[in-house]
């Protein structure tokens, strides 16, 4: 929803002139750094002097945003009005207005809020869509449904509102009708390596056509080889139908690329093992989680127990970090403990692991923010 801070530098260039506020512009509209910082920057802008009224729109409304996000209802309200007065015109200030009443106001001022700004702007698809984000967001999934339809209705071939339609009928539980979708999207971008994987998913779980399925995984491992989820669920298919030599190499693919990633400590796993190995020693750690996913049990336990003897303590630590972050060591299920340590936790982990469906998280994946 937020505009692009080199969009905004492009836009004001000519306002500020000789005078460089880059640095205050990029600030105004950051969302990593301090969010008094933000308010500041936004601040030291509005307090230029003279400007348009639809730029100074603009910086109220990023001021308001990031009085949300201090949780300064007041604060924020007061800004996003101003702005409302400033450019009246400009449908986007109700958006914003919705968004911070969602957060502190009530149901009726949000919706309020959307069907203003669906009667100020002559292009009502930003409406829609941030609607149907909200109502997503909620988990309305019928009333995100419709906005998303309405949204493709004026703009059939809206990349966003046609994954995210993907998305709902997912978590409806709607899978033919996700499908269905989701052949759109990867007809119209067939570069859209999440579409596929979602598809080959579908086609695996919800109708247990393999063949549809590796066809699926096998496009968008065709279009990134270094996408290592692609590798794993292509890996998991080849197994699943039999094809032990093709599963195990899409397998050791994964585990290469997950070791090399999280080198940079990248993600979940990276931040679990927070120092570095290399070579089969990591892999052997890879290769055994993506046997628990295909229900290899025995294997996966063995390329645990080869990754525990090579790393030593470092790796020990690094795997109890794993199990209590997936919940296979906790208080009611301790690794140090009476009840079977490490090895038991692994196998709980395991277990855990092979009961797992691929569509568990799939909308999330597919959903574009």
């Amino acid at each position: 929803m937020l505009i692009a801070v080199a969009a905004i530098l492009a836009m004001y260039n000519s306002f500020f002139g000789a005078t460089d506020y880059r640095h205050e512009v990029a600030q105004c509209w950051e969302t990593r750094a301090p969010v008094q910082m933000r308010i500041d920057a936004c601040s030291t802008l509005l307090d230029l002097g003279e400007m348009t009224d639809a730029t100074r729109a603009v910086f109220l409304r990023s001021r308001a945003w990031q009085h949300k996000n201090a949780g300064a209802y007041d604060l924020a309200i007061q800004d996003v009005d101003q702005a409302i007065v400033l450019d009246a015109d400009n449908s986007l200030n109700w958006i914003y207005k919705a968004w911070i009443n969602d957060r502190f106001g009530t149901r009726d001022d949000v919706l309020a809020d959307f069907q203003q700004a669906l009667q100020t702007g002559p292009n009502p698809i930003n409406t829609y869509l941030n609607r149907a984000d909200l109502f997503y967001g909620h988990e309305e999934y019928s009333a995100a449904l419709d906005d998303y339809k309405r949204v493709l209705a004026l703009e059939p071939e809206h990349r966003k509102a046609t994954r995210n339609l993907a998305a709902v009928q997912i978590n409806q539980g709607r899978y033919d009708a996700a499908i269905e979708t989701l052949g759109e999207v990867t007809h119209l971008w067939p570069d859209d390596e999440d579409a596929y994987l979602a598809l080959g998913v579908l086609y695996s779980e919800a109708r247990e056509d393999f063949d549809a399925a590796l066809s699926a995984f096998g496009a968008a491992v065709a279009l990134d080889d270094q996408n290592a989820q692609a590798h794993i669920y292509l890996g998991l298919m080849w197994l699943k139908v039999g094809s032990e030599s093709r599963g195990m190499a899409h397998i050791e693919r994964f585990a290469t690329l997950f070791s090399e990633r999280s080198r940079a400590k990248e993600g979940l796993w990276g931040r679990a093992l927070s120092w570095y190995l290399w070579g089969d020693i990591e892999r052997n750690l890879f290769r055994a989680f993506a046997l628990g996913f295909a229900g290899r049990e025995d294997m996966a336990r063995a390329n645990y127990r080869e990754f525990l003897v090579a790393g030593g303590a470092h790796a020990e630590r690094a795997l109890r970090n794993v199990l209590v972050i997936y919940e296979a060591c906790s208080t009611e299920h301790r690794c140090d403990g009476p009840d079977g340590g490490l090895d038991a936790g692994l196998i709980r982990y395991i277990e855990k692991q092979g009961e797992t469906s691929l569509l568990e998280g799939l909308a999330g994946k597919l959903y574009l923010r």
